[in-house]
């Protein structure tokens, strides 16, 4: 089926899965201690469609739609920072987040193959 593709806050599960074995190598360090593994800032859906439509065939290409702006009244505008995480990753787990538009384009080349 379709669906429209919305702003997000994007996180690479590769990412997830290192953040993880970080925290269990540095457990006397980061007990207790709970982490926002995901960038920063909340991606325009134009920007996340882009990043799909450039990853992926003209076949498939044709078939991705693009909701409307962020809703009225949404507390925190698509594009600006939404979390505090990626300072503190860095710190405590040594992790830098994948870039969203790579990680979305890598989703999207992923899909597509397991279909075809």
């Amino acid at each position: 089926g379709r669906s429209p593709v919305r702003g997000l806050l994007v996180v690479d599960v590769r990412d997830v899965a290192r953040a993880h074995m970080a925290a269990a190598e540095r457990l006397d360090k980061v007990a207790g201690e709970r982490f926002i593994v995901s960038t920063e800032v909340r991606l325009p859906a134009e920007a996340l469609a882009a990043a799909i439509r450039a990853a992926i065939s003209d076949h498939a290409r044709a078939s991705i739609r693009v909701s409307g702006p962020a809703a009225k009244g949404s507390p925190i505008a698509e594009g600006h920072p939404e979390v505090d995480a990626a300072a503190r990753l860095l710190e405590h787990l040594s992790i830098e987040c994948q870039d969203a538009r790579a990680t979305v384009g890598d989703m999207a080349r992923a899909m597509v193959a397991a279909v075809h």
